[in-house]
């Protein structure tokens, strides 16, 4: 895991991130280039672009960014948890009419 982040460090570190792309300072700034979907966050000294939502985990000196398949898991169980709740609540004013 430790050799799939370092490239990622490295390419990071060359460039002017911003934490919140939405942030008036990051439109402004030519160098704030973050994808959609995706987060710049800084970790010490590296500057890391991750998926909106990812879990980062310090073992000892390594950090370790949650890898594809533990994300999409929780998200789709955060997200059917929301439509659960969605639903109950369409139940309910479906009762009230």
């Amino acid at each position: 895991m430790v050799l799939l982040v370092l490239p990622f460090l490295s390419f990071a570190q060359n460039r002017d991130y911003t934490v919140n792309s939405n942030s008036d300072e990051a439109n402004n700034n030519t160098n704030a280039v973050v994808p959609e979907g995706m987060e710049a966050v800084s970790v010490g000294e590296h500057n890391l672009i991750i998926p909106k939502g990812a879990k980062l985990d310090f073992i000892g000196a390594q950090l370790i960014v949650e890898d594809i398949g533990q994300y999409m898991s929780r998200r789709f169980e955060e997200i059917d948890m929301r439509l659960k709740k969605i639903e109950q609540k369409l139940e309910e004013l479906d009762k009230k009419k």
